[in-house]
């Protein structure tokens, strides 16, 4: 049977070999062939390829970090010095190699992308951007928040702290800068596997925990519910 391909203008060309590629699902080759399309200052974040995508921000995330495991993808933090102010996406049509990852990247035949602050469909331009939200009130609290959050050089794992700072907004149990800085902590004490670490963080969303605790199926002591205890109600963070 013959197919007829109907075409039209405004149309992205990308290599073959990222759609022959086996090892990737359906949903990464999809977002990554909606990265192509996108202008080269758009602002890249997992926020914001959601906002334009009918997919949650975890089937994102999840696409995002597939595309990183197989080297299509590389996200980079920009510093102004001391703070995490954004992040570099560099997207790939074939698989990068080694030497992509050193100062002699741009050589490199792939597609840089920049961030850039201008104006589009973007709910997420920056990691302040993120905090200037109604989640903080006092500009002072905003400050300490984004420090503490800025020595995370990981986009995911900022984002989904964010959800959890405003579940305990939600539950009337906001954080204070300490408690911020002390459940952190104690998430990094618990594992240092990022896959890991954003289950901890979506289980203590979901179920409106105060802190984190290891994932039920990782607790090796137990294999019953979180005691009492552990119920938001119960801290004083």
């Amino acid at each position: 049977m013959a197919i007829r391909k109907e075409t039209s203008k405004g149309y992205t060309v990308i290599n073959n070999h990222l759609l022959k590629n086996t090892d990737l699902s359906l949903k990464a080759k999809g977002l990554l062939c909606l990265m192509f399309s996108l202008p080269e200052d758009w602002n890249f974040s997992t926020k914001g390829l959601t906002s334009i995508v009918k997919d949650g921000e975890r089937s994102v995330r999840g696409a995002l970090k597939e595309l990183e495991d197989n080297r299509y993808l590389i996200r980079k933090p920009i510093h102004d010095g001391k703070h995490i102010t954004d992040w570099e996406y560099r997207i790939f049509e074939m698989p990068y190699s080694q030497e992509c990852c050193n100062e002699d990247a741009h050589k490199q035949d792939v597609q840089n992308v920049h961030l850039q602050n201008s104006a589009q469909l973007n709910t997420n331009k920056s990691i302040k951007d993120k905090l200037n939200t109604n989640i903080y009130k006092k500009e002072s609290k905003k400050k300490e928040f984004e420090d503490i959050l800025s020595k995370i050089e990981d986009e995911d794992i900022v984002n989904a702290l964010g959800e959890f700072i405003e579940m305990r907004k939600t539950v009337k149990k906001p954080l204070t800068a300490h408690a911020l800085d002390l459940n952190i902590k104690h998430l990094f004490e618990l594992s240092n596997d990022k896959t890991t670490m954003i289950a901890i963080i979506e289980q203590s969303v979901m179920h409106n925990w105060l802190t984190f605790y290891a994932l039920k199926e990782q607790d090796t002591s137990s294999n019953k519910k979180p005691q009492q205890s552990m119920h938001p109600n119960d801290f004083a963070f």
